[in-house]
C-alpha cells in the first residue's frame, strides 16, 4: 500500500512544482541549454515586481514601461515563429529574471559611464556575463508540447483520482481509506496545477478565462471537501463534487456570466479583499504577476497619450491666456 502511494505522488508530482513556478516550469529552458540540477530555483530570489503595488492596475506602473517594450522586441527577434506578441513577457518561463537581470544592466551600464581602469574592467565582465544570462532566460519560451504535456497529464490524473476513490485502481485491491482519501484531494494537488502550469499563447496555452477558472477552482475545492465530509464521508461522493466544482468553474468563466470580466484576476476590484489576497498569493513566483501583456501595454500606453493631449491642451490655453 505504501508502495503505490509513492507511486501515485511520484507520477503526479511534477505540476505541483510547476504551480509554484519552480522546476518543472525550469524544464525547456534546462533541455535547451543543458540542465543544471543545483541552481537554485528562480522564487528563491530577490525580485523586483513592475509595479508600485499588487494591484496590476496600469495607473499603477512604473516609469519602466520602455523596457518591457524593448524586452518583447528583443525575445520577438530571438525566438521567431514560437513568440507570440500578444502575450508579451508572460510567455516567458521565468519573465521576473529577465527584467531583473535587464534592471542590473541598465544599472551597470550608467555606473561604467563614470567608471575608469580596473573597476571598469570589472563592469565590463559583469555586463557580458549578465548579458549571456539574460540571453539565455529570453530563450526560454514554454512550447506547445510541454503545454500539451500539462493538459495530459492533468486528464490522466482526473482518471487515477477517480480509480483511487473508487477503489478501483487493478492490481491494488482493498485500499486503505487514507489513500482514497488522496484521490479526491488528487483535483485540487495534481490536476488544477499542472493545468495552472501552462503559460499563455499557442494551441495548449492558458487564457485568461481559463485562469481565472482555475484560480476560483484552487480556492473552492478545499471548501467542497471540507464542506461535503461534513455530510457525506464517501470518497466517491467528494471527489465527484470536485469534478462539479472545477467544471462549474470552466463553465461560469468561458460561457457564463464570468466571461466577460474573467481574466481580470485580483486587479479586480469588485472582489473582497481576502478574495484579491488570495487570488495574489496562489500566483506568487510563477512570474504572471510581473512583465505586461499587450492588452496591458496598449491601455499604458492610451492613458500616456491621453495624458499628453491634456498636458499640451492645458498649455495651449495658458499661452492664448497669456497674449
Amino acid at each position: 500500500m505504501a508502495r503505490f502511494t509513492v507511486l501515485l505522488l511520484a507520477l503526479f508530482c511534477a505540476p505541483v512544482h510547476g504551480f509554484t513556478g519552480g522546476h518543472v516550469q525550469s524544464l525547456q529552458v534546462g533541455l535547451n541549454r543543458g540542465f543544471n540540477p543545483t541552481a537554485r530555483p528562480s522564487y528563491l530570489k530577490r525580485t523586483f515586481p513592475l509595479f508600485s503595488d499588487a494591484s496590476g492596475d496600469p495607473d499603477a506602473i512604473m516609469s519602466d514601461d520602455p523596457m518591457i517594450v524593448r524586452l518583447e522586441e528583443e525575445c520577438a527577434r530571438m525566438n521567431g515563429a514560437d513568440w507570440n506578441e500578444e502575450v508579451g513577457l508572460v510567455q516567458l518561463l521565468n519573465p521576473s529574471k529577465v527584467v531583473n537581470l535587464e534592471r542590473d544592466l541598465i544599472q551597470l551600464r550608467e555606473e561604467l559611464e563614470g567608471a575608469q581602469g580596473t573597476r571598469a574592467e570589472e563592469l565590463k565582465d559583469e555586463i557580458e556575463t549578465k548579458e549571456a544570462k539574460k540571453t539565455m532566460e529570453m530563450r526560454g519560451v514554454m512550447r506547445d508540447w510541454l503545454k500539451a504535456v500539462f493538459v495530459w497529464q492533468s486528464v490522466l490524473s482526473v482518471v487515477v483520482c477517480g480509480l483511487v476513490s473508487y477503489d478501483a485502481v487493478p492490481f491494488f485491491p482493498h485500499l486503505e481509506l487514507y489513500v482514497r482519501v488522496l484521490g479526491f484531494w488528487g483535483i485540487w494537488l495534481f490536476t488544477i496545477p499542472s493545468l495552472r502550469s501552462r503559460k499563455p499563447g499557442g494551441v495548449w496555452g492558458m487564457s485568461d478565462n481559463e485562469k481565472s477558472a482555475l484560480d476560483q477552482s484552487f480556492l473552492l475545492t478545499p471548501i467542497a471537501n471540507i464542506g461535503v465530509a461534513q455530510f457525506d464521508k464517501d470518497p466517491v461522493a467528494i471527489f465527484w463534487a470536485n469534478v462539479v466544482v472545477l467544471a462549474c468553474c470552466y463553465a461560469w468563466n468561458l460561457v457564463g456570466p464570468g466571461a466577460s470580466s474573467a481574466g481580470a484576476g485580483f486587479a479586480d476590484a469588485s472582489l473582497p479583499e481576502p478574495i484579491k489576497f488570495a487570488l495574489q498569493a496562489i500566483d506568487f513566483g510563477s512570474g504572471s504577476e510581473r512583465g505586461l501583456s499587450k492588452a496591458t501595454r496598449e491601455r499604458v500606453q492610451e492613458r500616456n497619450q491621453r495624458l499628453k493631449e491634456e498636458a499640451e491642451a492645458e498649455g495651449a490655453a495658458e499661452e492664448a491666456e497669456s497674449k
